[in-house]
């Protein structure tokens, strides 16, 4: 095999044995999953399952009690700078200036990320065309409905073209036109090779988008297999 094939074949995200404890509580117990390049991996449980805690470790947001993760074969703690840089988090809180368009938005958190110039402007486009905004590109995004302001969330998450997608339930409380427009885009990003962490609750969703399913309950992976897809 070729030093190209190994790197193609190795995990874009390795979980071991995480564990994080708030008091005497542990929320996340033990847990360990992997996360192969254009492979989406879903993690279905219910709200409290500790879904959103394994993947505030995984985008280096707080720190883990125990275990280890690594991106591309690189450690990931709270400090480790670099490697975020392959990180597209997609958190369930909105994270948009309701003042600014959508395109003033994707300009403004391209430039956070590094983009200018060209780069930035073709960038911006183009996520604007797969998030399915492009016609309202100039708009206020507070005129938008909860649905688009989702999707220009996911697409804010994408202008650095990460290696690793991580969507925390982005699909709540949504319309369902705006839903499925939000599933189509996972499906594409997937398709064209993008690592996908995708949280959910919801059983249809993780069945349609999800190569593998884990199902996370009281801090633990009861289950483990592959999606029907």
């Amino acid at each position: 095999m070729t030093a190209a094939g190994q790197l193609q074949s190795a995990p874009i995200l390795g979980v071991s044995s995480l564990v994080k404890r708030y008091d005497t509580r542990t929320v996340v117990d033990d847990v360990s999953f992997h996360i192969e390049a254009g492979e989406t991996y879903g993690l279905l449980g219910p709200n409290g399952a500790g879904k959103t805690t394994i993947i505030s470790m995984v985008a280096g947001l707080i720190p883990a009690d125990s275990g280890s993760i690594e991106l591309m074969g690189a450690v990931m703690t709270p400090t480790s700078t670099r490697v975020k840089g392959h990180i597209g988090l997609v958190p369930q809180e909105l994270a948009i200036y309701p003042d600014l368009t959508a395109k003033e938005n994707l300009m403004f958190f391209g430039r956070l990320q590094g983009l200018k110039g060209k780069e930035l402007r073709q960038r911006t486009d183009l996520v604007l065309d797969l998030i399915g905004l492009g016609d309202r590109a100039r708009e206020q995004t507070k005129k938008f409905s909860g649905g688009m302001k989702r999707r220009l969330n996911i697409g804010i998450g994408l202008l650095h073209r990460p290696t690793l997608l991580i969507l925390d339930e982005p699909t709540v409380g949504v319309d369902p036109q705006s839903r499925n427009s939000i599933l189509e885009s996972v499906e594409t990003l997937a398709s064209e090779g993008m690592a996908v962490l995708y949280t959910t609750h919801y059983m249809e969703e993780a069945e349609r988008l999800c190569d593998r399913i884990a199902i996370i309950d009281q801090g633990r992976i009861q289950a483990e297999g592959t999606g029907i897809n």
